[in-house]
């Protein structure tokens, strides 16, 4: 049969698809034949054409693969021998790989223990003196360790004292390759015992790397990956050599000479040692070297007659897969501003960036700006206090910079900062709006890349201008909807109907007159189905989704229904994952505006949607060969045992030739949209979710370990409003009655319901899989609409059972358990703050019920003392370094900030006695950033938690108490705040002290007066009228608290003077609550004040500044004070402007 078979194979070489074919089917017939594995190893062993022998090989490893349990054992002993007999014998590089890759293969099926010829193999070749036969045998080693390291554990040391002999075997630099990849599959399952040999290898690691870039570059780029898994697995076994490998990599970066791939490993390694250990960098003296290496890289001009990818003019929306040294060089930077204390690392940027900004050189004032961009996310508080005035004052300037290069980048530079800068940046309003305006005005429409950029910097900008965009309205409406009618490049319209969106954000209900132009178009666009409108398509879905959130309920509602209609449309119609995923944001943006209309839907909605959280689509495996036979790889799929099911053996196992595996970025944002949009659709469609709550859960429950972080992120949000969902429905239906009543019926039809939804989802899969074989489309979709709507109708007749407490709690129980737990090991910063985010966002809506579960209060109170104490995985908790430096990463304090924001909501969750002892705890660790020598923003944090944690005891039980026990400690942190530099520290002071006085009442009132000097003294120079309406607040609460602590013939005039308020508005409530408790207990202070009254009622009365429930107790005082002083009223009311005079005496005169 080995001749035959030869022959099959040879015949599969050849260039003749019928030749190819035919031999196919003799192959297949070939594998029927159980004598199929001896043969193999015959041809593998006994051909003279290495190409026939590596075949052979390549097919057993597929055999042994999927098939090893219908393999005799005559034929496993035999095939065990042979294997490591070729091995030994093989001359040709090609083969030996094959075979290696069959060996690893068999080591997963057949432990080393009972395959020690293996052993004995590896250990004569390892050693051997012969530098081939050492070769050979790492070869092997490093497959078969990487195919299954666990079995080779009870070995490392030997193999790690090994490694150390093959490092230094500088001539053989084929071994130091294999021996560090084997080296690399190690690392994560490495125990304590093995550190300190891992540790000492590190440095001889380096200088074979520094030879094998000699020898290969491709090979020293692979390499190179132990690096990151040292980082990822084990930190602490480089923590000693970080110098050594930050130079190395240096070296790297810097030497133009080496492939690009090369370079970018080695910035990226960088990037990663600061990410996860930026302390150390600073403390080691490193940030320096590495600027002075990262800044030539940056500001390097591309090779004659070409251009960096983000400058070609070709119309694309730029290379998202740019992996350039000089793409990774702003990375390091970027990560340097995300995880390094700003004011550590602007003393040395900044004079770098000002020599290229100053330089002749075009790539170099790129470089500068580039760096400037780059700095906008991690280090904005540090730019909004310090630098911003400056850093625009550039960024514009270059924005009429001779080179259109400079000019890209301050666009890219002035987007960055619209971005992150915010609130700012947009006070420079006038400046800038005329300016980009004026510039989009003056573009050359040919050069599409540097109108995208234009586009990217106006967006940004625009979007955060709230009402100030109003007088700017007419012109960018004019010039996007005359690029939606009259521009012919597909491009310039998607931008359009994007920054439509962006003005939507910023203008929303004064965009409705536009409204109508700009439906009409998005409505073209998005029933035109040919390909290349695809990505115009999901932009303008984009931007409806906008709309629906802000153009107003009563403009959109007439429209949600056909909204959603035409997204499940789409849906059915388009395979793409942008497209979905647009889709699925438009489903939540309608669930805000009008859910009634997604509730007929949600069976279909929501099989979708989690079709796309199963799905595996997009995920690439990268192989190291090419597999010449895989239409082999089913061979035996149709036999009687059903071998296309996979065995348990092998359904978690990775393909020893698989190098590893890539997600396509549309196909993680695909799922991260998704889980946002899910959770927003359950919370806003309440008890009509419940029958889809729990299989949507579970897959979304299953993306928590998911290797993007951004889908972690979102996976825990979504949990989080599957919790708010399901307390909101609790809420609306709490009666035991209810349950009692339709216990019984409903129970079953909800399972009759799951039954039918599986079975639904089943024959959704034999849609996707079969019927689309049926040719005509209206009968396939009806059918499955039809058994949908069935199962649905029969169900949504039936009253839903209200949710019982026990089954919030179990969820409860599932969900803020995984929160801790992500809190404390989660690596990724950003996931932590989303984490905690949701964490906050449950805590907020259902209180006390969150915290039932016996020490559950102990958990979050000790988590957040965790994150304020930097001790999570996160924050490198517990590593080496002592962190007693007050200065760090502005993200770093952030997620601190996330954290404190849980205290005042545990605080208002339960009785105050109950919540103490954790405050007690807790305290000290706010106070501690109320220091003068911490940053603005670590200030404002701790007064501002400080304020909400005493608003909070004023509605708990024995908050009173608790709230006098705290006002020694907090009184001075507080008063201190009042005297800050900062506006809004003083803010978040001046709050906290009508709070402390409003929770604590006649407990502080020996400190009124003081407290009333303070606030009379700062109103004598206050500029900033957040503060000032805050002071007008504070005394409010003061004298409803302890009105006879407030001597109010002098502070009622002068609070009154301060009205109406001007910026923080939701203090309306607490001023007007104020006027009408004081109208009450004394009428006449009041009507002999009624005509500064009446002016700042003139000015609240009929706006949103007031909430439903103030504005009719300010109607009542009024038309109360109108009745009985009639002649006093009248006069306040002459005196006002026609316009308020006509709008308060509707408002008082209406029934």
């Amino acid at each position: 049969m080995s001749g035959e078979l030869e022959q099959i194979l040879l015949q599969l070489t050849q260039p003749d698809n019928a030749i190819i074919q035919q031999a196919t089917a003799q192959l297949k017939l070939a594998f029927k034949d159980p004598a199929i594995i001896p043969a193999l190893c015959a041809v593998m062993t006994g051909s003279q054409n290495p190409q026939i022998r590596q075949s052979a090989a390549v097919m057993l490893r597929m055999r042994v693969k999927k098939h090893w349990k219908k393999i005799s054992l005559d034929h496993r002993e035999s095939l065990k021998a042979v294997v490591l007999q070729a091995f030994q014998q093989e001359t040709e590089h090609t083969v030996r790989h094959s075979l290696s890759q069959l060996s690893a293969v068999m080591v997963k099926h057949e432990t080393p223990d009972r395959w020690p010829a293996l052993f004995t193999l590896l250990n004569q070749s390892t050693k051997s003196n012969n530098p081939t036969d050492r070769q050979v045998g790492l070869l092997l080693l490093s497959k078969v360790v990487e195919s299954n390291p666990e079995p080779f554990k009870p070995h490392y040391r030997q193999l790690l004292q090994l490694f150390g002999t093959v490092l230094q075997d500088l001539d053989n630099p084929t071994a130091m390759y294999y021996c560090i990849l084997t080296l690399t599959a190690m690392t994560a399952y490495t125990g304590t015992e093995e550190m300190n040999l891992m540790r000492a290898l590190i440095p001889r690691l380096i200088i074979a790397l520094k030879h094998l870039i000699k020898a290969d570059q491709g090979q020293a780029s692979d390499a190179m990956e132990v690096f990151d898994e040292l980082m990822e697995s084990e930190v602490s076994i480089i923590v000693p050599h970080i110098a050594e490998i930050v130079h190395f990599c240096l070296e790297v970066s810097a030497d133009t000479t080496l492939t690009d791939s090369l370079r970018v490993k080695a910035l990226s390694c960088i990037a990663f040692l600061i990410r996860l250990k930026s302390k150390t960098v600073l403390k080691q003296k490193l940030l320096n070297p590495i600027l002075q290496t990262v800044f030539p890289v940056l500001s390097a001009a591309p090779p004659p007659g070409e251009e960096d990818p983000e400058d070609e003019e070709n119309g694309d929306e730029g290379d998202t897969d740019n992996e350039s040294p000089k793409h990774f060089a702003a990375q390091v930077i970027d990560t340097m501003a995300l995880h390094m204390p700003p004011e550590k690392l602007f003393q040395q940027l900044m004079p770098l960036t000002q020599v290229c900004l100053a330089s002749e050189n075009p790539y170099e004032r790129k470089a500068g700006l580039m760096c400037m961009a780059v700095l906008a996310e991690g280090c904005a508080d540090h730019i909004r206090t310090k630098l911003l005035s400056s850093m625009l004052q550039t960024v514009c300037q270059s924005l009429s910079d001779n080179n259109q290069v400079v000019r890209s980048a301050g666009l890219f530079a002035l987007g960055q900062f619209s971005e992150h800068l915010q609130p700012e940046v947009s006070k420079y309003c006038a400046e800038l709006m005329p300016l980009l305006l004026g510039y989009m005005s003056a573009l050359n429409q040919a050069k599409i890349g540097h109108i995208t950029k234009a586009f990217y910097a106006l967006e940004n900008f625009m979007e955060n201008l709230g009402s100030e965009i109003e007088p700017y309205l007419p012109t960018l409406m004019e010039t996007m909807l005359s690029a939606l009618s009259n521009a012919e490049n597909l491009k310039l319209k998607e931008l359009a109907v994007s920054a439509i969106g962006a003005i939507a954000n910023a203008a929303k209900e004064k965009l409705v007159p536009y409204f109508p132009p700009v439906i009409e178009s998005l409505k073209g666009f998005l029933t035109d189905t040919r390909d290349e409108m695809r990505a115009l398509q999901t932009q303008a879905l984009d931007t409806l989704s906008v709309l629906a959130r802000t153009i107003g309920k009563d403009v959109f509602s007439p429209l949600a229904a056909e909204c959603v209609q035409l997204g499940l449309n789409l849906t059915n119609a388009i395979d793409d994952p942008d497209l979905r995923r647009c889709t699925y944001s438009l489903f939540s943006a309608v669930s805000t505006v009008s859910p009634d209309c997604l509730s007929p839907h949600l069976t279909a909605i929501t099989t979708i949607m989690l079709l796309s959280l199963k799905s595996t689509e997009g995920v690439t495996a990268h192989l190291e060969e090419d597999k010449t036979f895989v239409l082999l790889d089913d061979d035996d799929d149709d036999d009687a045992e059903g071998d296309a099911i996979l065995d348990d053996e092998g359904a978690d196992t990775v393909d020893p030739d698989t190098a590893g595996f890539s997600v396509e970025n549309a196909y993680i944002d695909e799922k991260e949209d998704t889980c946002d949009a899910l959770g927003e659709i359950a919370f806003n469609t309440g008890a009509a979710f419940q029958p889809f709550l729990e299989s949507s859960f579970q897959q979304v429950y299953e993306l928590r370990d998911f290797p993007h972080e951004d889908v972690r992120r979102a996976a825990f949000g979504a949990m989080g409003q599957f919790c708010r969902a399901q307390h909101k429905v609790w809420q609306e239906n709490p009666t035991e009655a209810n349950h009692q009543g339709n216990s019984t019926s409903t129970s079953s039809e909800l399972w009759l319901f799951e039954f039918l939804r599986h079975l639904m989802w089943c024959y959704y899969r034999v849609f996707q899989r079969e019927l689309l074989n049926v040719s005509n489309e209206t009968i396939v979709k009806t059918f499955i609409l039809g058994i949908s709507q069935a199962c649905l109708k029969k169900i949504i007749i039936i009253k839903l059972p209200s949710i019982r407490p026990s089954a919030m709690q179990k969820l409860l129980g599932v969900v803020l358990p995984s929160f801790l737990e992500a809190v404390r090991g989660e690596r990724e910063r950003q996931v932590v703050m989303g984490v905690l985010e949701a964490m906050n966002a449950v805590l907020k809506a259902c209180q006390g019920e969150a915290l039932q579960s016996p020490g559950r209060l102990q958990e979050i109170s000790q988590a957040i003392r965790d994150v304020l104490k930097k001790r999570t995985v996160c924050q490198d908790g517990g590593g080496d370094e002592a962190d007693d430096d007050e200065q760090q990463a502005e993200y770093d304090a952030m997620l601190q900030e996330f954290a404190g924001e849980g205290i005042p909501l545990l605080a208002s969750a339960v009785p105050a006695d109950t919540f103490q002892p954790h405050l007690n705890e807790l305290l000290p660790l706010i106070m501690n950033k109320a220091k003068s020598s911490c940053t603005v923003a670590d200030r404002s944090f701790s007064v501002g938690t400080l304020g909400e944690i005493l608003q909070s005891l004023v509605s708990v039980s024995g908050g009173r108490a608790c709230a006098g026990k705290l006002s020694n400690r907090l009184l001075p942190v507080l008063v201190a705040g009042v005297r800050d530099s900062d506006s809004e520290v003083r803010n978040n002071s001046v709050f906290g002290l009508g709070a402390l006085a409003q929770a604590a009442g006649p407990l502080v009132a020996q400190d009124y007066p003081m407290m009333l000097s303070l606030f009379s003294n700062l109103l004598s120079k206050e500029q900033d009228r957040r503060v000032i309406d805050n002071l007008c607040a504070a005394l409010c609460r003061m004298i409803m608290s302890h009105m006879e602590g407030v001597p109010l013939e002098q502070v009622f005039p002068a609070l009154l003077a301060c009205l109406p308020l001007k910026e923080d508005m939701e203090e309306n409530k607490t001023v007007y609550s104020c006027l009408a408790m004081l109208y009450s207990q004394n009428p006449a202070m009041v009507v002999s004040q009624i005509k500064p009254i009446v002016s700042a009622s003139s000015h609240v009365l009929g706006t949103k500044d007031l909430d439903p429930e103030t504005q009719n107790t300010l109607v009542m005082l009024l038309r109360d004070v109108a009745q009985r002083h009639s002649q006093k009223f009248e006069g306040a009311v002459r005196s006002l402007p026609a316009e308020q005079k006509m709008k308060l005496t509707a408002a008082v005169s209406q029934s």
